[in-house]
Protein backbone atom coordinates (compact mmCIF):
# COMPACT_ATOMS: atom_id res chain seq x y z
CA UNK A 1 0.00 0.00 0.00
CA UNK A 2 0.81 3.60 -0.86
CA UNK A 3 0.38 6.42 1.51
CA UNK A 4 0.91 9.83 1.47
CA UNK A 5 0.82 12.22 4.19
CA UNK A 6 0.46 16.15 4.32
CA UNK A 7 1.22 18.14 7.31
CA UNK A 8 2.37 20.75 8.93
CA UNK A 9 5.76 21.68 10.56
CA UNK A 10 5.94 22.59 14.77
CA UNK A 11 7.46 25.31 16.32
CA UNK A 12 9.12 22.81 18.80
CA UNK A 13 12.50 21.58 16.84
CA UNK A 14 15.36 19.20 18.01
CA UNK A 15 17.67 21.69 17.11
CA UNK A 16 17.93 25.52 18.34
CA UNK A 17 20.26 27.75 18.05
CA UNK A 18 19.85 32.07 18.54
CA UNK A 19 21.19 32.54 14.99
CA UNK A 20 18.31 30.05 13.32
CA UNK A 21 16.41 31.03 9.83
CA UNK A 22 13.80 33.65 10.53
CA UNK A 23 10.86 35.27 8.25
CA UNK A 24 13.51 38.46 7.32
CA UNK A 25 16.11 35.73 5.75
CA UNK A 26 13.54 33.50 3.64
CA UNK A 27 11.80 37.01 2.35
CA UNK A 28 15.42 37.74 1.31
CA UNK A 29 15.08 34.56 -0.80
CA UNK A 30 16.76 31.55 -2.04
CA UNK A 31 20.49 32.32 -2.38
CA UNK A 32 20.60 34.24 0.80
CA UNK A 33 18.57 31.36 2.80
CA UNK A 34 21.19 29.07 1.02
CA UNK A 35 23.97 31.50 2.39
CA UNK A 36 22.62 31.11 6.10
CA UNK A 37 22.27 27.45 5.88
CA UNK A 38 25.89 27.39 5.60
CA UNK A 39 26.51 28.71 8.25
CA UNK A 40 24.51 26.75 10.77
CA UNK A 41 25.91 23.40 8.26
CA UNK A 42 26.16 21.44 11.98
CA UNK A 43 22.49 21.93 12.88
CA UNK A 44 21.06 21.00 9.46
CA UNK A 45 18.84 17.70 9.97
CA UNK A 46 16.22 15.97 7.61
CA UNK A 47 12.95 17.28 7.91
CA UNK A 48 11.62 14.24 9.71
CA UNK A 49 14.03 14.94 12.27
CA UNK A 50 14.00 18.15 12.99
CA UNK A 51 10.29 18.81 14.42
CA UNK A 52 9.99 17.78 17.59
CA UNK A 53 6.43 18.99 18.74
CA UNK A 54 3.68 16.33 19.89
CA UNK A 55 1.79 15.94 16.47
CA UNK A 56 4.95 15.33 14.38
CA UNK A 57 5.72 13.25 17.22
CA UNK A 58 2.87 10.79 17.56
CA UNK A 59 2.62 10.93 13.46
CA UNK A 60 5.57 9.23 13.24
CA UNK A 61 5.30 6.23 15.57
CA UNK A 62 2.21 5.80 13.35
CA UNK A 63 4.47 6.16 10.56
CA UNK A 64 7.15 3.73 11.45
CA UNK A 65 4.00 1.08 12.66
CA UNK A 66 3.15 1.26 8.95
CA UNK A 67 6.12 0.74 7.42
CA UNK A 68 6.78 -2.19 8.78
CA UNK A 69 3.36 -3.42 8.04
CA UNK A 70 5.10 -2.86 4.39
CA UNK A 71 3.56 0.33 3.77
CA UNK A 72 5.23 2.63 1.44
CA UNK A 73 4.79 6.03 3.25
CA UNK A 74 5.37 9.65 1.55
CA UNK A 75 5.63 12.51 4.19
CA UNK A 76 5.31 16.02 3.01
CA UNK A 77 5.55 18.99 5.77
CA UNK A 78 3.93 22.11 5.06
CA UNK A 79 6.39 24.31 6.21
CA UNK A 80 6.06 28.54 6.76
CA UNK A 81 9.83 28.90 5.94
CA UNK A 82 10.20 26.32 3.26
CA UNK A 83 7.54 25.60 1.85
CA UNK A 84 6.61 22.12 1.11
CA UNK A 85 9.27 19.63 2.00
CA UNK A 86 9.92 15.77 1.98
CA UNK A 87 10.63 13.87 4.87
CA UNK A 88 14.45 13.63 3.83
CA UNK A 89 14.97 17.17 2.84
CA UNK A 90 17.72 19.05 4.86
CA UNK A 91 16.62 22.18 6.35
CA UNK A 92 18.06 24.91 8.82
CA UNK A 93 16.55 25.53 12.68
CA UNK A 94 14.16 28.26 12.08
CA UNK A 95 11.20 30.26 13.37
CA UNK A 96 8.48 30.86 11.22
CA UNK A 97 5.13 29.93 11.58
CA UNK A 98 1.42 30.65 9.31
CA UNK A 99 -0.65 30.80 12.97
CA UNK A 100 0.32 34.62 13.53
CA UNK A 101 -0.46 35.87 9.65
CA UNK A 102 -3.56 37.69 8.15
CA UNK A 103 -5.15 36.26 5.55
CA UNK A 104 -3.69 39.10 3.19
CA UNK A 105 -0.25 38.43 4.23
CA UNK A 106 -1.12 34.34 4.35
CA UNK A 107 -1.78 34.52 0.98
CA UNK A 108 1.14 36.69 0.03
CA UNK A 109 3.41 34.38 1.86
CA UNK A 110 2.10 31.01 0.53
CA UNK A 111 2.37 32.47 -3.20
CA UNK A 112 5.96 33.54 -3.10
CA UNK A 113 7.02 29.77 -1.52
CA UNK A 114 4.60 27.94 -4.25
CA UNK A 115 2.81 26.56 -1.80
CA UNK A 116 -0.59 26.24 -3.39
CA UNK A 117 1.51 24.06 -6.60
CA UNK A 118 3.28 21.83 -4.04
CA UNK A 119 0.21 20.65 -2.40
CA UNK A 120 -1.14 19.89 -5.78
CA UNK A 121 1.91 18.12 -6.97
CA UNK A 122 1.43 15.96 -3.64
CA UNK A 123 -2.24 14.91 -4.14
CA UNK A 124 -1.60 14.06 -7.96
CA UNK A 125 0.87 11.55 -7.08
CA UNK A 126 -0.80 8.30 -7.69
CA UNK A 127 -1.54 6.81 -3.45
CA UNK A 128 -3.63 4.35 -1.86
CA UNK A 129 -4.53 6.70 0.73
CA UNK A 130 -3.65 10.66 1.50
CA UNK A 131 -3.97 11.99 4.76
CA UNK A 132 -3.98 15.64 5.66
CA UNK A 133 -3.01 16.89 8.74
CA UNK A 134 -3.44 20.34 8.53
CA UNK A 135 -4.33 23.40 11.54
CA UNK A 136 -6.59 25.92 9.78
CA UNK A 137 -4.14 28.88 9.38
CA UNK A 138 -1.95 26.05 6.91
CA UNK A 139 -5.03 25.19 4.98
CA UNK A 140 -6.21 28.89 4.27
CA UNK A 141 -2.25 28.75 3.24
CA UNK A 142 -3.05 25.79 0.95
CA UNK A 143 -6.54 26.47 -0.89
CA UNK A 144 -7.61 23.52 -0.85
CA UNK A 145 -11.52 25.04 -1.46
CA UNK A 146 -10.52 25.50 -5.28
CA UNK A 147 -9.26 22.00 -5.70
CA UNK A 148 -12.01 20.02 -7.93
CA UNK A 149 -10.75 16.98 -8.60
CA UNK A 150 -8.33 14.51 -6.79
CA UNK A 151 -6.90 11.45 -8.09
CA UNK A 152 -6.35 9.56 -4.69
CA UNK A 153 -8.73 8.95 -2.26
CA UNK A 154 -7.98 11.52 0.38
CA UNK A 155 -8.92 12.28 4.27
CA UNK A 156 -8.24 15.36 5.86
CA UNK A 157 -8.62 15.37 10.04
CA UNK A 158 -10.37 18.96 10.50
CA UNK A 159 -11.99 20.64 13.26
CA UNK A 160 -15.49 22.23 12.40
CA UNK A 161 -14.52 25.69 11.70
CA UNK A 162 -12.20 24.16 8.72
CA UNK A 163 -14.74 22.75 6.97
CA UNK A 164 -15.18 25.71 4.79
CA UNK A 165 -11.54 25.06 3.49
CA UNK A 166 -12.20 22.18 1.54
CA UNK A 167 -13.96 21.46 -1.92
CA UNK A 168 -16.61 18.73 -1.97
CA UNK A 169 -13.92 16.70 -3.75
CA UNK A 170 -12.06 15.83 -0.34
CA UNK A 171 -13.21 13.18 2.67
CA UNK A 172 -13.18 14.86 6.24
CA UNK A 173 -12.73 13.42 9.36
CA UNK A 174 -14.17 15.99 11.68
CA UNK A 175 -12.27 15.87 15.35
CA UNK A 176 -14.53 16.98 18.46
CA UNK A 177 -13.40 17.95 21.40
CA UNK A 178 -14.63 15.06 23.30
CA UNK A 179 -12.35 13.12 21.25
CA UNK A 180 -9.28 14.89 23.24
CA UNK A 181 -10.04 12.51 25.78
CA UNK A 182 -10.44 8.90 23.80
CA UNK A 183 -7.22 9.36 22.38
CA UNK A 184 -5.69 11.22 25.72
CA UNK A 185 -4.81 14.41 23.31
CA UNK A 186 -4.53 17.57 23.81
CA UNK A 187 -6.26 19.78 20.29
CA UNK A 188 -3.03 20.90 19.29
CA UNK A 189 -2.16 17.35 18.67
CA UNK A 190 -4.88 15.36 18.23
CA UNK A 191 -4.59 15.05 14.60
CA UNK A 192 -1.20 13.45 14.77
CA UNK A 193 -2.39 10.69 17.39
CA UNK A 194 -5.33 9.87 15.38
CA UNK A 195 -3.24 9.59 11.62
CA UNK A 196 -1.28 7.42 14.09
CA UNK A 197 -3.82 5.00 14.90
CA UNK A 198 -5.59 4.67 11.68
CA UNK A 199 -1.90 3.94 10.50
CA UNK A 200 -1.17 1.10 13.10
CA UNK A 201 -4.44 -0.63 11.51
CA UNK A 202 -3.30 0.17 7.44
CA UNK A 203 -2.85 -3.40 6.68
CA UNK A 204 -7.05 -3.59 7.24
CA UNK A 205 -7.51 -0.89 4.18
CA UNK A 206 -8.27 2.80 4.46
CA UNK A 207 -11.65 3.16 5.06
CA UNK A 208 -11.42 -0.30 8.16
CA UNK A 209 -8.32 1.88 9.14
CA UNK A 210 -10.43 4.80 9.74
CA UNK A 211 -13.33 2.71 11.37
CA UNK A 212 -10.98 1.08 13.84
CA UNK A 213 -9.51 3.94 14.48
CA UNK A 214 -12.22 5.21 16.18
CA UNK A 215 -14.66 2.18 17.06
CA UNK A 216 -17.69 3.42 15.76
CA UNK A 217 -19.42 3.46 12.21
CA UNK A 218 -18.58 6.02 9.76
CA UNK A 219 -21.00 8.54 9.17
CA UNK A 220 -21.37 10.39 5.31
CA UNK A 221 -21.58 13.69 5.36
CA UNK A 222 -19.62 16.71 3.07
CA UNK A 223 -18.79 14.15 0.32
CA UNK A 224 -16.82 12.21 3.06
CA UNK A 225 -16.61 11.09 6.37
CA UNK A 226 -17.65 12.78 8.54
CA UNK A 227 -17.21 11.72 12.86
Amino acid sequence: MKISIITSCTGFKTVSVPNQLTQEDFAKGESHVRSREAELAECMRPAGMLYAGEQHVRLMRGVQSAREQGAKVSISILSAGYGVVEEGQLIAPYEMTFNTMKKKESHAWATMLGIQESVLEVLDAPSDMTLILLGDRYLQACEFDSVTQLHSPTWALCGKGSVKRFSPAFQLVLLEQSHTGQFGAAMTNLKGSIAARILENVRLGPAEAIRQAFVQPLAPAHAGLLF
